[in-house]
């Protein structure tokens, strides 16, 4: 299997000299399960890789109340995100990093 361009899941939303950003879609079509991958390069060559998503936390397993004590006293929460790719889509994502991070060096 090889990677596609243009790629299956993926789609660049913006592209400069020093940045790249895609949109990574979710097989089961719900937009709030993309993923926003960019892919930036400073003045001093580091390469920084952010990942957005919409994060949901584990509500029903525990009362809002429980939620902000734990925000309160702990000063996080857990919360989890997944985005589901078939193989192609993840081939794609990968390669798109891989990418991105080859041209920005240059």
């Amino acid at each position: 299997m090889k990677s596609q361009t243009p790629a299956v899941g993926i789609s660049t939303q913006y592209e400069d000299e020093t940045s790249v950003s895609y949109d990574i879609s979710c097989e089961c079509t719900d937009p709030d399960h993309a993923h926003n991958l960019t892919v930036e390069i400073d003045a001093d060559g580091l390469i920084s890789v952010n990942i957005s998503a919409i994060l949901t936390t584990p509500f029903w397993s525990m009362n809002r109340w429980k939620q902000i004590w734990t925000i309160l006293t702990t000063g996080s929460i857990q919360v989890q995100e997944s985005v589901i790719l078939s193989k192609q889509s993840a081939l794609n994502y990968s390669e798109a990093l891989r990418a991105s991070v080859e041209r920005l060096e240059k």
